[in-house]
């Protein structure tokens, strides 16, 4: 037990720091390529999945959940009847710019999600998770076409969309299981402008706000096949396409010289018509289980962006496609070291994101470890790090570098605990 009580001191002093190293930087301008569409989508996958590399398909668990597939919830089960899960992400971000580098620190609460058994053969999820996320900061000099002198415009953007979701799985016979999500997609996306000038009287300042949801449904099917005491698992998952509603509000103000609003130069509301939209998905999984001693799998996901025709004046959207695969160690409760109870994972990603700048075809790529150990009998922790780069130094095309610790605690019968009285 000396074993067991170290490495939860350890995840609470890990959590501890997170949170005060993140605490230090919170307002962090994020990453320049949030400024376009819907900004940066979120991989789904929750803590198990996070260190396979966002692999998960045909993963399937009665003590941890999956929501990349909901056919996973029929396996919600004896002896665990009730499943939480939640997370805890610090990003440190080094954005490279010719031969400039400067790291940035970010920490956000990504998920939450609980899960029920509803039967032998059937269980349902609910959760909130991050959907996409906005968060920049670009400072460039302009000119306007009829106005003498140059102008200095800030850009700063924030916000993102989440998805609540309702989830349930069911077997169907001894080997297939399918289950679906039903979500409500929503959110708001803020972009500012500021605008200063020596030829201007004052600051100008341009606030556009942006509402908007959408209802959202996926499917998924997990089929599993035995090898003896081995067994082999495929999966599919499919989300259609669903068009994004609600509004904008644009707010032009007169600032004074704190930079606070005094005068209102112009409002505008109007409703958004197909302007955002979320693609049909596409997804497909592989998995090899060895004698309950390790599993390997593999996803391959597609989005359908193309198909929409979104352009703007210096990008344009193109298919997401996103491959990994993920390799896991899983613990063994009869090893005679306490060692042996940890689960140890680790894999590797590729993405072509669903923008390309001026051309150029923004992609993503990078590497997770994982690793796993029991809270007694109640739970779970997982510390994972990721380390991946998106985009390349070309011309003034910028590069980022990130690295992510996540820490996952999942809790197991958590609100049916029976309390002890001495």
């Amino acid at each position: 037990m000396q074993f067991t009580h170290r490495l939860q001191k350890v995840a609470i002093l890990v959590a501890a720091l997170l949170v005060s190293l993140a605490g230090v930087c919170q307002d962090s301008p994020g990453s320049p390529y949030t400024y376009f569409g819907l900004g940066d989508i979120t991989p789904k996958g929750f803590g198990h999945a996070l260190g396979l590399g966002g692999t998960g398909i045909t993963y399937r668990s009665n003590i941890a959940l999956n929501n990349l597939n909901p056919a996973s919830y029929s396996a919600i089960g004896f002896p665990n009847t009730f499943i939480s899960e939640s997370g805890l992400a610090t990003t440190v971000l080094v954005r490279s710019d010719d031969d400039r580098s400067v790291p940035r620190l970010d920490m956000k609460f990504p998920y939450i999600a609980f899960g029920f058994s509803t039967g032998d053969s059937s269980g349902v999820s609910i959760g909130l998770r991050q959907y996409s996320n906005v968060k920049y900061n670009i400072i460039s000099a302009d000119e306007f076409d009829g106005i003498q002198g140059r102008f200095l415009v800030d850009f700063t953007g924030r916000g993102g969309l989440n998805e609540f979701y309702f989830g349930y799985g069911k077997y169907l016979s001894k080997r297939l299981s399918v289950g679906l999500h039903a979500s409500i997609v929503f959110g708001s996306l803020i972009n500012e402008q500021t605008i200063t000038s020596q030829s201007l009287a004052f600051d100008v300042e341009v606030k556009e706000s942006i509402f908007l949801s959408t209802p959202q449904i996926d499917f998924g099917f997990q089929y599993e096949i035995p090898l003896g005491r081995s067994s082999l698992a495929i999966g599919g998952t499919y989300s259609p396409y669903n068009l994004l509603t609600g509004n904008s509000k644009t707010l032009v103000s007169e600032l004074d010289d704190t930079r606070l609003p005094i005068d209102t130069l112009q409002f505008e509301e109007v409703v958004l018509d197909e302007d955002y939209v979320l693609p049909h998905s596409i997804g497909v999984g592989i998995g090899y289980t060895h004698q309950q001693k390790w599993n390997v799998m593999a996803d391959y996901r597609l989005q359908l962006w193309s198909a929409l025709a979104v352009e703007g004046t210096n990008f344009s959207i193109r298919d997401s496609q996103r491959a990994s695969i993920g390799f896991q160690r899983l613990p063994n409760y009869e090893a005679d070291s306490k060692a042996g109870w940890l689960a140890l994972s680790g894999g590797l990603f590729y993405e072509q994101t669903y923008l390309e700048l001026d051309g150029l075809g923004l992609d993503a790529a990078g590497f997770t470890l994982g690793i796993g150990y029991p809270m007694a009998s109640r739970g779970y922790f997982r510390l994972i790090f990721e380390r991946g780069t998106r985009g390349e130094i070309r011309d003034e095309e910028f590069n980022d570098t990130y690295s992510k610790i996540t820490l996952n605690f999942t809790f197991l019968d958590f609100w049916f605990a029976k309390r002890r009285i001495n």
